[in-house]
């Protein structure tokens, strides 16, 4: 690690977990972990890094363990919606618009938001560096144009393109769409950066594998039979699908980093799941500035465009376009309620012939009680199956299939661009070896962020993946291991591994961690990537998981099998059209 005599300007360290910000004091210390933090509380309520306060996190941990079973003392606020969204991220906000769009212009719809901000997984970091503004995601980082295996319906691909008209501009260019390596360097004794996988010194049998695998899954679009053949190959792991054709299993291994990013516990994905995202080729990504929450702010933007300050969107912190208390108070039928964890959901009666939802949530540590003529859970599985009381034991079953892993993504804002100019990296590098498996260079998401006459002085961000896996064990119990580890570890062991890796990758190139950070963003999703693991594409849970009970339809991109932004959109949309048909019953 590179140091200087002098001393190094402040530092700016923020901390999340699953998007809340730890305590405004406490987060900033490195000698806290995250549950310390929270035990300490004193968040400030005007920050707007993501979140605000501990009780999003004490309420969902309660529910988790068996708390709110008794409802009985909540306030029942007399309020029927025709509508009520349990989750306000991407798939609960596509659900509102598709109801918008779709239902009759009298339905009363509300979105429940367990957050302080709206938008799941879709959050934004922002940084102020040498008087400019600088946006990264906290985990939603690429809109990839999908394969037809991950495909969105023309309704909802009609849909996001009338929501993001000018996606194409954001389109990261064709050369800096492949990965990057940094592997160990034997020369130096340190690391060294391949702006390209083939200009790698990859090992024969490695190269032989792994170019293989990326020939034969490019033409599988190109057969007709490829639903099948997806169908076949979910009978096993990637991992096993290597050596099973021959390969060297070395392979697999040299895959790790890049699996790890995408999926989370990388050998236990299936190989349908893989086969189905590298399927046709290098795809097609966009990437706006601060991630997916460019959909988000489009989605609040159709839905309560009254409550807008400026209008421009794509560019800005969703914090600083919208006024939130108009938000909440917005006039016509249309309500989001933020700060808000559904507790309890159940219908009033037997599921089969009720009239009528009740749904109480947790807001400012009191229980409120809503009624709903419909339910659309747009939340997770693993929360979705703790709320709702009167699920059948089979649905049960489906939503308890889901395997999530944890995952840490880290931002990092550089007072200036002089050594990222000189590395010159692709849009994502694989960090091989390191604590990091995945570098993306925020800068390179379009042509217009990479403009040939650049000033190295620029203040940049770059962003940095650190999953939690343990290779050998039960996908559950790996899963469980990492959330331990990523909410036990200080704030400081991220640090210095994010200090090291940038180094190892920059280094060479004049970068001094000392001079030239400027802040840490550390953002812990204990349930950040949704796990295809054998048997789950195929098999019947998550087709069972996706369909209504009664009065309650489900949603969320785990029912897709893959956490995507098209995917979230899609089962958003199709939890409305089940909505309506709940309406449209009479029932």
């Amino acid at each position: 690690m590179h140091q200087t005599t002098e001393s190094p300007p402040p530092i700016a360290r923020r901390d999340f977990l699953n998007g809340v910000a730890v305590s405004a004091l406490a987060g900033w210390s490195a000698a806290l972990s995250p549950r310390q933090a929270f035990a300490l509380g004193g968040t400030n309520p005007e920050q707007r890094w993501g979140g605000n306060d501990t009780p999003t996190y004490e309420v969902a941990h309660a529910l988790r363990d068996g708390a709110f079973s008794d409802v009985g003392n909540a306030r029942d606020t007399g309020e029927l919606h025709d509508v009520v969204i349990v989750g306000g991220g991407l798939s609960g906000l596509t659900a509102a618009a598709a109801l918008d769009r779709l239902g009759p212009e009298s339905l009363k719809i509300l979105v429940l938001e367990n957050h302080p901000l709206p938008g799941g997984a879709a959050r934004t970091d922002l940084f102020e560096v040498g008087g400019k503004r600088l946006l990264a995601p906290q985990g939603s980082i690429v809109f990839q144009v999908p394969t037809p295996g991950l495909a969105a319906s023309e309704p909802v691909a009609a849909l996001l393109a009338e929501l993001l008209p000018d996606g194409e501009s954001y389109e990261v260019p064709h050369m800096d769409r492949g990965f990057g390596i940094v592997l160990p360097d034997a020369v130096s004794g340190g690391s060294r950066l391949y702006k390209s996988l083939f200009e790698a010194p990859i090992p024969e049998d490695v190269r032989n594998g792994y170019f293989a695998f990326l020939e034969e899954s490019a033409g599988l679009y190109a057969d007709e039979e490829w639903p099948r053949k997806l169908e076949a190959l979910d009978g096993q792991s990637f991992a096993e699908y290597v050596t099973d054709r021959g390969w060297s299993p070395a392979v697999y291994e040299w895959m790790v980093p890049e699996l790890a990013n995408f999926y989370g516990l990388p050998d236990r994905v299936s190989a349908a799941a893989v086969w189905r995202q590298y399927g046709g080729g290098p795809p097609q990504i966009r990437s706006f500035p601060g991630g997916n929450a460019a959909l988000a702010i489009a989605l609040l933007r159709s839905l309560w465009p009254g409550s807008i300050h400026k209008r421009s969107g794509i560019n800005e912190h969703v914090s600083d376009l919208f006024d939130f208390d108009a938000l909440r108070s917005a006039p016509g039928g249309r309500s989001l309620r933020l700060g808000a964890t559904a507790v309890h959901v159940k219908h009033a009666g037997n599921p089969a012939t009720a009239e009528a939802v009740d749904v109480t949530y947790s807001r400012n540590g009191k229980l409120e009680t809503v009624h709903a003529r419909a339910v659309i859970m747009a939340g997770g599985a693993f929360v979705t199956r703790h709320v709702v009381r009167d699920l059948t034991e089979a649905k049960a079953a489906a939503l308890g299939r889901f395997i999530y892993a944890p995952v840490v993504w880290a931002n990092v804002a550089l007072r200036n661009a002089a050594a990222l100019d000189k590395a010159d990296p692709p849009f994502m590098t694989i960090l091989s070896g390191r604590r990091a498996s995945l570098l993306v260079a925020y800068d390179k998401m379009n042509t217009a962020g990479w403009a040939e006459h650049r000033d190295p002085a620029r203040p940049v961000a770059v962003g940095l993946s650190i999953p939690y896996f343990f290779p050998g064990e039960p996908a559950q119990a790996q899963a469980v291991k990492g959330r331990h580890e990523l909410l036990t570890a200080p704030f400081s062991l991220f640090e210095t591994a994010i200090r090291d890796d940038l180094t190892a990758v920059f280094g060479p190139y004049g970068f001094n961690d000392r001079r030239d950070i400027a802040a840490f963003s550390v953002s812990r999703w204990g349930h950040g990537y949704m796990l295809p693991d054998p048997g789950l594409l195929s098999g019947p849970e998550r087709r069972l998981a996706a369909v209504p009970q009664g009065r309650i339809a489900y949603a969320h991109t785990d029912l897709d099998g893959f956490c995507h932004v098209t995917g979230a959109a899609g089962q958003g949309y199709r939890a409305a059209e089940d909505a309506l048909k709940i309406l449209d019953s009479g029932r």
